[in-house]
């Protein structure tokens, strides 16, 4: 055996020992969660060394494809950015399963997306991961929209499905360098297209906290879903609702790739989309609040008195 073949063969157990840990730290916190409610601080822990793990499998960010002007990177920035998508992503999915199918149609088209991508492009094994997840949570969908014998998801299942996608994201970008020629797609590009819901929502809520001085990690009802399910729709509607955004923000952003748009402007177009709708909820919110509070709060006209309408002068 070769000293190539043998150095691949310990990358390769070094990236799976890795993910695994990661994946099985995340479980082990999820179980627990699901059983006795965990202090937020043990949560957040947890969640960070799993993203430890996940860095120390030697996958992340090492190119930004014209990003802020941004190409190639070293490892020292890579690996800071690494750790945050996985942080975000682990968050972002444990925050989803609030809402019945939120979490599971979000990583089912997620997973569609970059099993897709990544077989199309690269030929990337990792897309047998993507679709094996897609063929779990198939089923799962259907039994958690049941009202009777329903399941859910749980911590276990919503944050072990944050650090898998996020293991495929990143994957799919890295191997994207490793492909000569290929220029039909921008991978940050389809990986925030795929992740356009539970990424930016969870950056629009610590942005929107950061901005509130409330606890970043605190209770609210910042979240996209909770402003749907305060308007009044139901659970299945709002999960109807965000898997339809998600798929037109991600047609929307091809149509853009394939013309050749910058990925700086397609950021600048998807974060004013989002903007938008949120102002839009935002709107019909409070409307709604003041329409209320209208109706409990309203002076009701007095009633005329007939003794002093039939007295005479």
């Amino acid at each position: 055996m070769s000293m190539q073949n043998e150095t691949f063969i310990f990358d390769l157990l070094v990236c799976l020992v890795s993910i695994v840990a990661g994946a099985v730290t995340l479980l082990i916190l999820g179980i627990k969660n699901d059983l006795a409610k965990v202090k937020l601080a043990q949560k957040l822990s947890m969640q960070f060394i799993a993203a430890i793990f996940f860095v120390l499998s030697g996958n992340y960010f090492n190119n930004l494809y014209g990003l802020f002007g941004l190409h190639e990177i070293s490892a020292y920035a890579g690996i800071p950015i690494t750790l945050f998508f996985v942080f975000f992503m682990v968050r972002a999915f444990d925050q989803m399963d609030k809402v019945d199918g939120l979490a599971g149609a979000m990583g089912l088209f997620a997973a569609l997306t970059l099993g897709i991508m990544s077989m199309w492009e690269q030929g990337n094994p990792y897309c047998i991961l993507a679709f094996v997840i897609a063929g779990v949570l198939t089923p799962f969908l259907i039994m958690n929209f049941l009202r009777r014998r329903k399941i859910t998801m749980g911590s276990t299942g919503s944050l072990t499905l944050g650090y898998l996608l996020a293991f495929i994201a990143v994957n799919y970008s890295v191997n994207n360098l490793q492909i000569p020629g290929n220029i039909a797609v921008d991978p940050l590009v389809i990986i925030w297209s795929a992740l356009f819901i539970p990424l930016f929502g969870t950056i629009r809520v610590m942005i929107k906290r950061l901005i509130n001085r409330k606890p970043m990690f605190g209770p609210d009802r910042y979240s996209i879903h909770h402003k749907l399910i305060d308007l009044g729709y139901t659970h299945i509607e709002t999960t109807i609702i965000l898997t339809i955004g998600a798929l037109v923000v991600f047609l929307f952003n091809i149509i853009l790739i394939k013309h050749s748009v910058n990925i700086n402007i397609i950021l600048a177009l998807n974060i004013g989309m989002s903007f938008l709708f949120n102002v839009d909820l935002s709107r019909q919110k409070k409307m709604e609040s003041e329409t209320k509070k209208t109706e409990t709060t309203g002076m009701k006209m007095p009633e005329p008195r007939l003794d002093l309408l039939n007295t005479e002068k």
